[in-house]
């Protein structure tokens, strides 16, 4: 089983990867330490880090997290598995970056 967590930069996914981490039958990639897909959904390379997910670890759950999943989010959906979105009001998040 895998558990993704999708939400744009700065929103929480890098802590929600590090919660998941610290639970000893999860395995976890921190953002962007993971299998990074195209921008521009392919279903190909969708294929290849289904492939990849499957075969990470002997862990009971594998976790990912990361924006560049958003545009795979309904494939991800629909492959098996748990995807949780993080969601951080657009201000803020504009405001984290102009710091």
């Amino acid at each position: 089983m895998y558990c993704i967590t999708i939400g744009t930069g700065r929103c929480g996914t890098l802590t929600v990867a590090k919660i998941f981490s610290s639970q000893s039958r999860l395995q976890t990639n921190a953002t962007h330490e993971g299998y990074l897909l195209p921008w521009a959904f392919d279903a190909a390379s969708f294929d290849a880090y289904a492939e990849w997910i499957e075969g990470r670890s002997a862990h009971p759950v594998h976790c990912d997290a990361g924006f560049y999943l958003l545009p795979y989010a309904e494939a991800l959906m629909a492959f098996r598995g748990l995807v949780v979105v993080v969601e951080r009001p657009r201000a803020e998040v504009v405001a984290s970056y102009e710091r």
